[in-house]
């Protein structure tokens, strides 16, 4: 069942990457201010940000902020491959999760009954983190 799932996700991972040209390729970006490389990164890889209300909000009052925590890395995006778990029950919640595309299920297990939840594109999970 790995072998299946590393062949797979290999497969997708490698689909998507035929679309994307390497920023390194794009010399023309090396010309741009750090600023200015901030603001093109967050507008590329985070507007997704901006389905939250309070990075809404955030990216309209204090958008060098915004642009900020995007060039210093302290946002960062992460592909998932069907099965993978994203965390556990109980484990410490360090960060928050916002569903770019693509769909996560949200399996509680309790004593008596277990649920699972379809978490899609818009959604966000774990938002405690951010108050901790």
């Amino acid at each position: 069942q790995l072998t299946f799932r590393v062949l797979r996700y290999a497969e997708y991972a490698c689909k998507e990457q035929q679309d994307l040209v390497d920023e390194s390729r794009v010399w023309i970006l090396n010309l741009l201010s750090d600023k200015l490389r901030g603001e093109l990164s967050y507008e590329v890889s985070f507007s997704c940000l901006m389905q939250h209300p309070l990075f809404d909000h955030a990216s309209t009052i204090a958008c060098a902020t915004m642009h900020e925590l995007s060039r210093t890395g302290a946002l960062n995006l992460q592909s998932l491959a069907k099965g993978d778990v994203l965390f556990h029950a109980g484990s410490r919640s360090t960060q928050m999760h916002i569903v770019d595309c693509g769909v996560l299920r949200y399996t509680k297990i309790g004593h008596y009954e277990n649920s699972d939840t379809e978490v899609g594109t818009g959604d966000w999970l774990a938002e405690p983190a951010l108050w901790t």
